[in-house]
């Protein structure tokens, strides 16, 4: 039955809503896909005791001055049969089967000790972000795994930055509201990721204990022909604004992006206008 419903779902998945299909097959390929998922499920501990998963890092800037005030943390894995597996393949999977926290515990430990590497070496000291995944939010040791991490390499919260997607704020937003609010509390800085595709109301937004918006890309390719995006991503900078939030926007590709942002009062971005994803030990030189 357990797979009788995974093939179910491949097929579904393959319906994206953006034509008039409504039925979908499972076929060779889908089957294919299904081996792999499971085999890359079923590979996850030891990939990270062999330590196949490794760092990336993505600037992020002030567009006024071109300067770096920070970063984003990825993961990528180099699978010995499969070779390289964006993030977008494999994390879907973990956090479906609520296997996801010893991943993000390990890209955590990875930030923090490339964090120290700069203190070390005596370059300017940023904060970089990590992902914290809605299951993660349910771990009673969470608080205390990240604590634990600072003590470990000798960093303060500040320079731990916590992103956290809208989606993960709807449901039971009773119980991430207080573990939100434990861990600004206890100095971290939190982030709300791909701000404008969840379902988060107004209300929730002025509430939460958050402390900056990270504007989802799909506005700002959108923009470009489409008024009514254009007045969202306006609407948006005005809400961060009024609430006294930080506001950066994701995947800046073009000088216009990033002229109009500029014009819109957004003034910190990340994209590959201002660098892609590298390795972290590229990142540790390269700034």
């Amino acid at each position: 039955m357990e797979l009788l419903c995974d093939r179910a779902r491949l097929a579904a998945d393959t319906i994206d809503g953006k034509t008039k299909q409504r039925i979908a097959f499972y076929d060779q390929t889908l089957q294919e896909r299904l081996i792999r998922e499971t085999q890359m499920r079923n590979q996850v501990q030891q990939a990270l005791e062999d330590r196949q998963f490794h760092l990336y890092v993505q600037p992020k800037v002030d567009m006024r001055t071109g300067e770096v005030i920070g970063a984003e943390s990825l993961i990528s894995w180099i699978h010995p049969e499969f070779g390289f597996i964006p993030p977008d393949q494999f994390i879907p999977l973990l956090e479906e089967a609520g296997e996801i926290y010893p991943l993000d515990k390990y890209v955590w430990e990875d930030t923090c000790r490339l964090l120290q590497q700069r203190q070390k070496a005596g370059k300017k000291v940023f904060p970089i972000s990590v992902n914290v995944a809605r299951g993660d939010l349910y771990q009673k040791d969470l608080q205390q795994t990240l604590q634990s991490l600072l003590k470990k390499y000798e960093l303060n919260a500040a320079a731990l930055h916590l992103e956290v997607t809208e989606r993960a704020y709807v449901h039971d937003s009773q119980h991430i509201f207080h573990v939100l609010s434990e861990l600004r509390e206890a100095g971290f800085f939190i982030e709300m990721d791909d701000f404008g595709t969840g379902e988060s109301s107004l209300a929730m937004v002025a509430e939460m204990p958050i402390d900056l918006l990270k504007l989802d890309r799909y506005f700002l390719v959108s923009a470009a022909h489409s008024k009514r995006h254009a007045e969202i991503i306006q609407f948006i900078i005005q809400l961060a604004q009024s609430l006294d939030l930080h506001i950066l926007a994701e995947g800046v590709e073009t000088k216009e992006q990033a002229d109009y942002l500029l014009s819109s009062g957004c003034t910190f971005a990340q994209g590959y206008l201002y660098g892609k994803p590298m390795p972290a030990e590229e990142f540790l030189q390269k700034y």
